[in-house]
Formats: C-alpha cells, structure tokens, sequence
C-alpha cells in the first residue's frame, strides 16, 4: 500500500506546486482512503481542492514504465531521471518558441522528451521528475515524449553531480537512445561512405567487454585504435538481424580509459557448430566436436614469462585439425572432446583451431566418430579451404617441375643453396640431396608435390648417386628430368601428405605415394554427373 500511495502522493504533490509538504499529503491520503473509506480517486480530489489546488488537474490515468509507453498515445503519465537536457529556442510559423529537450531514464529504458514553450526553473541532469498529461510521437521508429501547455512536469528530487553507472555490454538493448558503458576496442577500420548525398569518414568494428562483444559504427573519428579501453557516454543502438549494433555519434563522449585493463574480451556472436572439414581461416566462435589424436603439454617463453601451451590433432568423421591451447586442457588421446568458442588461423594457408581461457572444453556426451586415417580430397576443395594435413589426394602427373633432380642442401638447417650460399648461414659446403618436384592434376585443380629423397629414389628408381653422375656429366639438372618424365609423366598416382598454400598456390610435402588403382568407369561415370549438373540438365 506505501508504494501504491507513493504515486499519488507525487500527483497531488505537483498539482499543487509543492506548497504542501508530501509527508502531510501523505497522511491526508491514509486517512481519507483507510479510515474514512473514501475512494482514491475522491480522495485526491478533495485533498487537493482544500489545499487551494485544481483538482481536474490531477493525474486521471496509471504511470507507466518508459519501456511501456509507445507513439501515438495522449494522457501519458511517467517518471524518471534527466540523463541530459538542453535549452533551444526555434521559429516556427514566424513565431519564436522556447523549449527545452532531453532524455528521461528510469530502471526498464529510456525516451527523448521535448517541453514546448519552457518557462520557470530549468530541469536539469540528474533530476529525478515526474510527469502527467504528456503525449507521443514517433521519431525515428521511436516513441518521443511531448510536453505542452496541458501537461505537468515537476522536480521530486534533484541530484548533484549525478553519473549514471555503465553498463555491462551484454545488458544493453536493441533500440536505446542514450547508453553509457566501458568497452575494449578489439578491431578499428575506417571507410567513407555517401550519406544524405555527401562524402563522409567513418569508423566501424567490433568493441566488448567480459560479458559481450558487439558491432559499433563511430559517425566521427575519436581517434580509437584496436586494444583501447574506452569510457563511452551517450551512444545509441540499433538492432539488425537480431544483432545489437552501437552507434557513437557527434553527441556521444569517448575517453581512452588509461588505467582500466579489460583482461578477457568475450568472443563475438554465439558459438556455432562446424565439421572440422568445414573450417576456414578467419572463423570465430566456432564449436567442435572429435577425438583427441595427439595431445601434448609444453612451457614456452611469451613476452618474458613461462606459459603452458597445449598442441596436438582432434579428428571427427570430416576430417582432421591441428589445434593450439592456451589454458588448462585436462585431457588425453582417444578422448571425445567439444571445444567451444574456439576460432580459426591459418598457417601456410592450413586451418589451425585455437582456443584460450575464453573457450569452454568439455567431454562429448556421446563417443565421437573420428577419421583417424588420412582423409581424401580433391584438389579443387584443398584450394578453397587453404590446405589440410595428413590429405590423400588422387590425381595425374603433368609436369616435373624445375627444381627435380640433384640439390645441395645447409649442413646446418637443410635449406637448399643457391650458387653455394644459404640465405640464413651464408657461404657452405652444400651437403648432396635428391628431390622430385611434380605437377599433378585431378580434374578439379592442380598442386606441386615435393617428394623427398627416399619417396624420389622408390618412385623414379634413380638413386642419388646415380642423379649425381648424370648431372655431372650433361652439367644441368635437363636430362635428368628428362629421365624422370619419361618414367612419371602421366602416371595416376594416390599422394598422402600436409597441403600447404602460397602466393604460387598448394604444395603438399609428401611422406607416402602409390600407384592409384582407380575404376576409371567409375570416375568417368562421376565426372560426367559433375557435368550434367553444373549445366543445369
């Protein structure tokens, strides 16, 4: 009953401009109601009418909440606090008008609001007021708060040097009109874009703290760089395809916070669910699932100190990945694990999963089916994911590629040299090597194959020694691959080993090849189907 009162103590407080002290309209009201059994409504009004005030005055209808009031509606009663306001004066029709306008906040949202023809003492920032008889428009898609001639807004209590507390990322809403909060900057990129048929600078990116992390666009260059720390007042939301999105524009305040450290960044976005063969570089908050393969713990010095680091292979029935921990990681091979809120880098173009103390690791509840055995792909798919390891490709020799035949090797890390000199240890005495470098083609791309010296001498039968006379005696590397052509050209061969990607394209350093005893009505079969439906038929 106190709370229920409290209100209209608040109504017949402004109807009569403060004049009567609210404690005394307070057990005005209690008695009226409780013990004379008048109703509230006639109670207020003869409560009122004694003290000298207007009883038609008083408010006729409920207080809302601000998040419950919409556009369109008359009669609107509220209250809250003045985040900000300020003082205009417009012309409208020939005619100068004053008014003041501002935002109003209480504990369910926020709403712009305008006093029309403002007189008397000015409603300041942090004022806690309430208001009858307002009416909404719509601005923007939003309701906003009008205040005539007819309406009544009053000061209950004024707060000096009021701050309203930041907010959490993850407890901002889709379509607030002011919101203060603390925020790492975790990407900055700027772009100029036409808007309202002019040139202007913008800056977009990603910006979190431990509890979100969400887009932002900055109407103004405030001069962020990805890591800063940021107090952020007065900007705005808006909320697309189901995504929270923070505007900064030439209202909002930016201060780089220098002594505040936000550790952890939450991942953006909700964890999604991949195969492992559907894995790019570039992904974030990725969730999978497979068996641990390899796992093993090392202690590696980062930036001067000693961390634990975890690497190893989780496989599922797509394929495998390469993964690198950076937080406690209490399992072991055979294992089924998930990883959630992992994200994906490449390395030589290879999909490699990366987790830190940001991801959640857990036993499947069910035994993941893994492929522990080299997975088999075609090239055209190695090209578009970036590599993979541990790939068995099958496909046909179409070139021996400069570079086969007779090498010389560092004796200290195996590069090969070039006229004697080794681009990290400079002039050595080159240690002899034997290599076979082939283009191969599968129909659905091509790739260099690098066969070492054991996988050389088994495929092409010449054995060092003998890829060391020949070039002795021609003096050029030509004839041995010329020798090498003849025995491999056009061979269908099954490579197994890690894809890798450059600038020139994929190269797989191979550890296993054999003949590739393929059906070719079976792949002519396929081909033919691949065909027919990329032509639509």
């Amino acid at each position: 009953m106190e709370s229920d009162l409290t209100k209209h103590v608040e109504d017949m407080y402004g109807v009569l401009g403060g004049k009567v002290e609210r404690e005394v309209l307070k057990n005005d009201l209690e008695l009226y109601v409780k013990q004379y059994r008048v109703s509230l409504p006639s109670a207020k009004r003869s409560i009122v009418k004694r003290y000298g005030g207007d009883p038609d005055s008083l408010s006729v209808g409920v207080e809302k909440n601000i998040a419950e009031i919409l556009s369109g509606e008359s009669g609107v009663d509220t209250s809250g606090t003045v985040v900000y306001s300020e003082q205009k004066e417009i012309e409208i029709d020939g005619k100068k008008r004053r008014l003041l306008s501002g935002l109003l906040e209480d504990a369910t949202g926020s709403i712009p609001f305008t006093i029309w023809d403002f007189e008397g003492e000015t409603i300041a920032k942090g004022d806690s007021v309430s208001i009858r008889n307002a009416y909404t428009t719509a601005y923007r898609d939003r309701p906003q708060l009008n205040i005539s001639s007819r309406s009544r807004i009053w000061v209950r209590e004024r707060i000096e040097n009021w701050a309203r507390e930041p907010k959490k990322i993850a407890s901002i809403g889709g379509n607030e009109v002011s919101v203060d909060f603390v925020g790492k900057i975790v990407s900055v990129t700027p772009k100029r874009i036409v808007s309202k048929g002019r040139e202007i600078d913008i800056h977009y990116g990603l910006i979190g703290d431990e509890t979100k992390t969400v887009r932002f666009t900055a109407w103004k260059d405030f001069g962020i760089v990805k890591g800063d720390v940021v107090s952020i007042k007065g900007a705005y939301t808006r909320e697309r395809n189901g995504e929270i999105q923070i505007n900064l524009s030439e209202r909002t305040t930016v201060e780089k916070l220098t002594g505040t450290i936000i550790q952890s960044v939450a991942r953006f976005g909700e964890p999604r669910k991949y195969n492992i063969t559907d894995l790019r570089d570039g992904m974030g908050n990725v969730t999978v699932s497979g068996k641990l393969l390899k796992s093993e713990k090392k202690e590696i010095q980062h930036n001067g100190q000693t961390v634990t680091m975890y690497s190893g292979m989780i496989a599922d029935s797509t394929g495998k990945i390469a993964f690198t921990g950076w937080r406690t990681f209490p399992y072991s091979e055979g294992q089924s694990v998930t990883i959630s809120g992992a994200y994906v880098r490449s390395w030589k173009g290879v999909p490699q999963l990366k987790f830190d103390e940001k991801s959640e690791i857990s036993i499947s509840e069910s035994d993941v089916s893994a492929e522990e055995g080299n997975t088999k792909f075609e090239i055209g798919s190695l090209e578009e994911r970036g590599g993979a390891v541990d790939a068995t490709v099958g496909a046909t020799v179409t070139d021996i590629r400069q570079g086969t035949g007779l090498v010389l090797r560092c004796p200290v890390c195996s590069r090969g040299l070039k006229a004697g000199e080794c681009r990290v240890h400079g002039s050595v005495s080159g240690v002899p090597d034997f290599r076979i470098r082939l283009v191969v083609d599968d129909g659905t791309g091509s790739m260099t194959v690098n066969l070492n010296r054991e996988l050389s001498e088994a495929l092409s039968g010449f054995t060092l020694e003998d890829v060391r006379k020949r070039s002795e005696v021609t003096l050029s590397q030509d004839a041995v691959i010329a020798d090498i052509s003849s025995k491999l050209l056009f061979s269908r061969l099954l490579f197994t080993g890690n894809v890798y990607s450059d600038d020139f394209g994929l190269n797989m350093s191979c550890r296993e090849v054999k003949t590739d005893n393929c059906e070719v009505i079976e792949m002519a079969t396929q081909l033919y189907q691949k065909v027919i439906q990329s032509l639509g038929m």
